[in-house]
């Protein structure tokens, strides 16, 4: 998964072929960006210097646990 210069997030194949992509144009400053499932099930693209969503799924939801062996699990519908 790589984030392309125009801000688009695209899942690439080993052989480098795109099997999915966000559709996200964003500007992610001179920093970068990240991806991010945030604490309450968002999951959002953050902007690496002022770290404010420049794109979400406005997906919010308590859904978010951490199982026992420290794994989070997200779950959405």
């Amino acid at each position: 998964m790589t984030f392309q210069r125009d801000g688009n997030l695209v899942v690439y194949t080993n052989a480098g072929q795109a099997v999915w992509a966000g559709n996200t144009s964003v500007w992610c400053g001179t920093d970068g960006c990240h991806l991010s499932v945030q604490d309450d099930g968002n999951v959002a693209i953050e902007d690496d210097f002022t770290q404010y969503d420049v794109w979400s799924t406005n997906s919010a939801r308590p859904t978010a646990v951490v199982s026992e062996t420290g794994q989070t699990h997200v779950a959405a519908w």
